[in-house]
């Protein structure tokens, strides 16, 4: 079906990147939105993050969606 994780940030013990993938056949059936939502309220809530990010390949505009609806700022573009 697909994965999720939390990575903490090398550089800043309360940061986590958080990543994902979700097969294509799986999409547009709000399994990631959800997942997304569990996992950052997981690395606020108890690994004590202050900070929850995710990057995303240029083009990818099904995972900006998702880390929109999950209450993510986008805040620039590498």
């Amino acid at each position: 079906m697909g994965s999720i994780n939390i990575t903490p940030d090398k550089d800043d013990s309360s940061s986590a990147e958080i990543g994902y993938y979700l097969g294509e056949e799986f999409e547009g059936n709000g399994y990631m939105t959800e997942a997304v939502k569990t996992l950052s309220a997981y690395a606020f809530e108890k690994l004590g993050c202050k900070k929850v990010y995710g990057k995303v390949v240029e083009g990818n505009d099904s995972s900006v969606k998702v880390l929109k609806r999950c209450g993510f700022i986008e805040t620039g573009r590498d």
